[in-house]
């Protein structure tokens, strides 16, 4: 019986946020209402292009954002032929939910500016949660020739297309 309620307790420690590193709030606050960045996001952005990016000038490439580093995984740059994919795993949390990581896409010659923030949540707990947000945010974006959405076949995420 003390082996059950020991499995118990450790399986309910080691799931879902009681392990989520920190909140990632400040870093990508407004991502879900019309991707709007943060300086803190769009200096780390600006250094995945650098380090990714042929023809970028590598030499300031600014990793995350400070105090974010041990919940930063590596990360990792895929060549699709007309751009660039950058993957980087996250451990924490946005708005309470468990992210899983970012995702971007650098155009190469063409105006591809396109990132996702993806979460380790069920996909009808992000709908529920960001839809009405994401779908004003889109609004406004579509102004601006960009759009916004919640991307939930195949992943959980919120999707932000900037190019024009």
């Amino acid at each position: 019986m003390r082996t059950v309620a020991a499995a118990l307790i450790i399986g309910w420690a080691t799931s879902g946020a009681a392990l989520a590193g920190p909140a990632f709030d400040p870093v990508l606050d407004g991502l879900d209402r019309g991707c709007e960045r943060t300086r803190a996001f769009a200096a780390w952005e600006d250094g995945l292009i650098g380090q990714f990016m042929p023809m970028a000038d590598p030499s300031d490439t600014p990793g995350p954002p400070k105090g974010f580093e041990r919940a930063v995984g590596k990360a990792e740059g895929y060549d699709k032929g007309s751009h660039i994919r950058v993957v980087v795993p996250v451990d924490g949390t946005f708005r309470g939910y468990r992210l899983k990581r970012l995702s971007f896409a650098f155009g190469k010659q063409n105006d591809l500016h396109a990132y996702a923030v993806e979460f380790a949540e069920p996909a009808a707990t992000i709908a529920e949660a960001f839809d009405a947000a994401v779908a004003a945010g889109d609004r406004t974006l579509r102004r601006r020739g960009g759009s916004t959405a919640l991307d939930l076949d195949g992943r959980v995420a919120i999707l932000c297309n900037l190019a024009k």
